[in-house]
């Protein structure tokens, strides 16, 4: 069986496994899931053109949500209402009260480097950047809104942006609305991680002096 075959299967019974859990109500656990090694593909490139050649390919679509983390196809967790309430909320508030010099881009397709291949709730970065291809040294902030896929985000994506060099990110609990605030990153993860409750002022520091609080979004 060759690579195109192999990741056929494996994503058909991620997806299978997906839907199982999603019908029983049944959370995603990422450690559960099967994933799928992007360096056995014989296609000599990077992992977010492997992605994009599977789309090609029929393997998946763009409904099957996946990202590539550390050279791994991951299954995203679906989203629910409440995700998307706390989206659309987060989405007005950027869009009303970023300056002039700094922009946003929601669930880009943001390839970090060669093995990682991302779609954040939010990236924030200097005005014009390009949303699929910004270097994460050049990121200013990176947001995920979290329910199902919390311990994920908080753990194992934290780790990642870290290492990248991403220099804030935040991981937004979409009940509470408490926010998981992750700076000064390096090779081993953020140095400083702290947890801001909704009625309390988020500081975005490297964009002074923009301030939020979730608990003005008119979420309760």
């Amino acid at each position: 069986m060759d690579g195109v075959e192999l990741a056929r299967q494996r994503l058909g019974e991620m997806r299978h496994l997906a839907l199982s859990q999603a019908a029983h109500h049944v959370r995603l656990r990422h450690h559960l899931v099967r994933r799928r090694e992007v360096d056995e593909f014989p296609l000599g490139e990077p992992a977010g053109t492997v992605g994009e050649r599977l789309a090609e390919l029929g393997i998946f679509t763009e409904d099957d949500r996946i990202e590539l983390i550390g050279g791994e196809l991951v299954p995203m967790s679906p989203k629910g209402n409440r995700h998307e309430m706390v989206c659309a909320a987060l989405h007005n508030w950027l869009r009303r009260n970023l300056p002039g010099d700094i922009d946003y881009h929601p669930e880009p397709g943001w390839r970090a480097d060669a093995a990682n291949y991302f779609e954040p709730d939010f990236l924030v970065g200097p005005a014009g950047f390009n949303r699929t291809s910004i270097r994460p040294e050049d990121v200013l902030l990176l947001i995920e809104v979290s329910h199902s896929s919390l311990a994920f985000d908080t753990a194992t994506k934290a780790s990642r942006y870290a290492s990248l060099g991403v220099r804030e990110y935040w991981v937004v609990d979409t009940v509470s609305l408490a926010t998981r605030v992750h700076r000064a990153p390096s090779a081993v993860g953020y140095a400083d991680v702290g947890t801001i409750p909704a009625g309390e002022p988020l500081m975005v520091l490297p964009v002074p002096p923009l301030i939020l609080r979730l608990a003005d979004l008119g979420l309760d």
